[in-house]
């Protein structure tokens, strides 16, 4: 994919060292691998989570009323859509034998008057355990960080060094293999605090135009193919796609145990002013931007706008952009698909943010 992109970051070389933090609880097994055959209603849910998650007003999350078993609950994204007035998210398991992908959307308002908001996608590999643990813990495990309220940026380093070796004993615990990616977006007020770990692409839409406002972690991103060989990696190429020992096809991940001797989950941490003209935050897995580029994105989105012109809210663009890639002939098999859509101008407006929703299972 050919892009241009504009940037604003500062490059992360050295990890900084770990500062005291908070006392936090631990959030892994107890919250994450719930039995959900022991959780009988969203009610005792709740109350479990809320334990953990101190920070998170209110969630609001699946009926397990209506979920009759883990089965089910692990095939809930293979086709799914949802909108809440600032956000609108669609998931696509396409022709993966599971749906790996998982995602998360927050939106508060504290006592301390500012607005926070906290939007991610997360892209697992060989499991979906890793994505599903970072969806629920990294947004808690960045507040927690002493730093939280006054430097954003050094408790998003330290919080996912943090959790990734978390993940670490994880993996070896409960014998898993891979990893994932994660591409959030932490927005107080009216900045955008982006994390990128791993191949997914931000853009913002606006109305002049779209721009990338990340760079991809991959082995062929010359940058990181040269910190990869300089760590003694192999590189090959496999299906046309570069990869680290001929297997891993990114540079940077959560978990992936067998490679963490050449990889890190240390973040790209990039920050914006949402300008007056923007209009959209769009966060995409890589099995999107595999099949659609920059241009054609903000093509199809200015076309759904022509055909919306009575909207009143972005539902079911996240499902238009999918169903896009989705019908469009490949000569390879789609990988999952998660498209995130956040409204900036409804964030930017004085509107009460009256709703927290975590998407949890």
């Amino acid at each position: 994919m050919t892009s241009t992109m504009t940037l604003s970051s500062t490059d992360i070389t050295q990890q900084s060292p770990r500062p005291s933090c908070k006392k936090r609880p631990q959030l892994s097994l107890q919250v994450n691998f719930l039995n959900i055959q022991k959780v009988v209603d969203k009610e005792d849910q709740e109350q479990v989570i809320s334990k953990s998650a101190h920070k998170i007003q209110s969630i609001d999350t699946f009926s397990f009323k209506e979920i009759q078993s883990a089965e089910t609950l692990k095939n809930i994204y293979d086709n799914y859509h949802f909108f809440k007035t600032f956000y609108d998210t669609s998931m696509r398991r396409c022709n993966r034998p599971q749906m790996e992908d998982r995602y998360c959307a927050l939106l508060q308002q504290k006592q301390n008057q500012f607005k926070e908001s906290f939007f991610g996608v997360f892209d697992g590999h060989k499991n979906y355990e890793i994505s599903n643990f970072l969806k629920n813990n990294l947004y808690q495990s960045i507040q927690t960080q002493n730093s939280y309220e006054q430097n954003i940026k050094e408790s998003i380093i330290q919080a996912s060094l943090m959790l990734d070796k978390e993940i670490q004993e994880m993996i070896k615990v409960r014998n898993l293999k891979g990893g994932s990616t994660a591409l959030c977006a932490l927005i107080r007020n009216k900045t955008i605090n982006l994390l990128n770990v791993g191949d997914s692409i931000a853009a913002i839409v606006s109305y002049d135009g779209i721009r990338q406002i990340n760079e991809q972690h991959r082995p062929s991103n010359p940058k990181e193919q040269e910190i990869l060989i300089q760590k003694g990696a192999v590189l090959l190429e496999r299906s046309g796609v570069s990869r680290i020992n001929g297997e891993l096809a990114i540079s940077r991940s959560f978990g992936d145990n067998e490679f963490k001797e050449f990889i890190t989950s240390m973040p790209d941490v990039y920050s914006f002013d949402i300008q007056s003209n923007d209009q959209y935050l769009l966060l995409a897995t890589d099995g999107f931007w595999d099949v659609i580029n920059l241009e054609e994105a903000n093509y199809f989105i200015k076309q759904w706008e022509v055909e919306k012109q009575d909207r009143e809210n972005i539902d079911n663009l996240s499902s238009f952009l999918i169903n896009q890639a989705c019908t469009k002939i490949t000569n390879f098999k789609k990988d999952n698909m998660t498209v995130l859509v956040v409204d900036l101008q409804y964030l930017k407006s004085d509107q009460p943010l009256l709703l927290s929703r975590y998407s949890l299972e």
